[in-house]
């Protein structure tokens, strides 16, 4: 239902950084008890991410036009990273600044992927492209961070789970943008009269 191999990266890309979203929303309030904080700081803290999406949500069809999907869809990946990071340090001003990350590692990643798929599937077929994404953002990369995260955070403790998910993600990230370059430069047309190697 795809025109192009590339939605693959898309959706790897997507699943990435959903993962991470989805611990730090499985675990935030976890973590906030474990800090002494109270549902207070859960509220606060989740007030600013989705205060975050907004400004980033007015510009987004720029920023696709800009740097195109598969960039912010990459950049959105390693914040996402970077935002477990901030979130896990426990200290209460970096927490809201990596909540803030929100706006450039979900918003950005919903909106290119969404752009992506109704621009790369067949007419008849954009319901269940955009239905593909949703099973990997909303379903396969929750469950992976719940089990994943459950485990992390009962076997090294709630701060180093976050971290050691940072980590993974960061690996992950990385990964996956090496196997992106290498399938692009693969995927390449080769000049005329040369042999692809």
């Amino acid at each position: 239902m795809f025109t192009s191999n590339e939605i693959a990266f898309v959706l790897v890309f997507a699943f990435i950084s959903s993962a991470a979203i989805g611990f730090i929303g499985a675990f935030l309030g976890r973590y906030a008890v474990e800090l002494g904080e109270g549902q207070n700081l859960v509220g606060v803290l989740s007030g600013v991410s989705a205060a975050s999406e907004i400004p980033i949500l007015l510009v987004s069809s720029k920023l696709v036009r800009r740097f195109g999907e598969m960039n912010l869809l990459i950049f959105s990946c390693f914040m996402a990273a970077l935002r477990l990071v901030l979130v896990g340090t426990g200290i209460v001003p970096v927490m809201i600044c990596g909540q803030l990350l929100q706006s450039v590692s979900y918003m950005t990643v919903y909106y290119s992927c969404v752009t992506y798929i109704a621009n790369h599937t067949y007419e008849d077929c954009r319901a269940r492209g955009q239905s593909a994404f949703a099973m990997v953002q909303s379903g396969l990369s929750v469950v992976v961070a719940n089990l994943f995260g459950g485990w992390a955070c009962d076997a090294l403790g709630t701060h180093a789970g976050f971290l050691a998910f940072a980590l993974a993600s960061t690996i992950a990230a990385v990964v996956a943008f090496v196997a992106y370059v290498l399938w692009r430069r693969s995927a390449a047309p080769q000049p005329e009269g040369q042999s692809a190697a």
